[in-house]
């Protein structure tokens, strides 16, 4: 192998390397660390700078149930949204998204939810809802229950906190809670119990024959 080759190599190389170490794992809670940095009610655990205005950065697994949260804001007309890449493997998540309206305000902002190779029990992408929440303090909704349903593979999310009026001030707490949908595997003990019966039940008709 001649030197441009080697050198093609290990670039390549590195470039795998580096791509397998952007997806980082979370569980539990995670900090955005947007504007605020902290959900009411939540501890601050900023683990991740501000989430980027893309989808690609960062790039999350999640390996058991998980909160994450974070702020958006709008000010004179200058939106600061947040875009991360999750991939829920094949077990998938159920997701439930809480904001709250830190001005207690105007407020209204689209949440947008996209496959990047990811497939969902109910079908498709979905680019909204868009809420219009102007006045509203607080509110939910639940993905698992919506058009998408339980989340599989890889998706992208974007939150942006200006949808059609564009007040001069506005900023969002956001949070979204994953649960995972992997099964539980059985603690030793019921292990070593389900094998006393199997060696019970051979004994009993060892016995009767």
């Amino acid at each position: 192998m001649n030197n441009t080759l080697k050198t093609l190599a290990l670039c390549a190389g590195m470039s795998l390397i580096a791509g397998a170490a952007a997806a980082v794992p979370i569980a539990g809670n995670v900090g955005e660390g947007g504007p605020s940095g902290n959900y009411e009610g939540l501890p601050a655990a900023d683990m991740f700078k501000d989430f980027s205005n893309g989808t690609g950065n960062p790039f999350l697994t999640p390996t058991d149930d998980f909160t994450i949260f974070g702020s958006v804001t709008n000010v004179g007309g200058g939106s600061y949204k947040d875009g991360w890449t999750m991939d829920f493997g094949e077990d998938g998540f159920d997701l439930l998204l809480t904001w709250q309206n830190v001005l207690k305000s105007a407020l209204d902002f689209k949440l947008t939810i996209k496959a990047d190779g990811g497939t969902s029990s109910g079908g498709g992408t979905q680019d909204k809802p868009t809420f219009d929440t102007l006045g509203l303090g607080s509110g939910s909704y639940d993905i698992a229950n919506g058009p998408l349903g339980t989340l599989y593979g890889t998706w992208t999310f974007k939150i942006n906190p200006v949808n059609g009026d564009n007040p001069p001030t506005e900023t969002m707490n956001w949070q979204l809670a994953g649960t995972s949908l992997a099964p539980v595997p059985l603690p030793a003990s019921a292990l070593l119990l389900l094998a006393g019966l199997g060696g019970l039940a051979a004994v009993r008709r060892k016995t009767a024959a």
